[in-house]
């Protein structure tokens, strides 16, 4: 901090990030991770998935279904 002197503000932020105790199979209640806005877009997209195949059981499949313009 020293090398970008003078600093006119500063600003610190903690928050507390939690994450589910179990996976929801047994419960049936599916909880993500924490989001804030300093989440990366990569990481989030890879708990909203892995929530997906908590509760569907399956990976989510995004390609076109088959006899759509982008197959033929």
């Amino acid at each position: 901090m020293r090398l970008l002197r003078p600093i006119d503000q500063q600003f610190v932020m903690v928050s507390d990030i939690v994450t589910p105790t179990d996976n929801g199979e047994a419960s049936n209640i599916f909880i993500s991770e924490s989001y804030d806005a300093t989440s990366h877009f990569e990481s989030t997209c890879v708990d909203v998935l892995n929530l997906y195949k908590r509760i569907t059981g399956q990976d989510l499949d995004l390609s076109a279904p088959p006899g759509t313009e982008e197959d033929e």
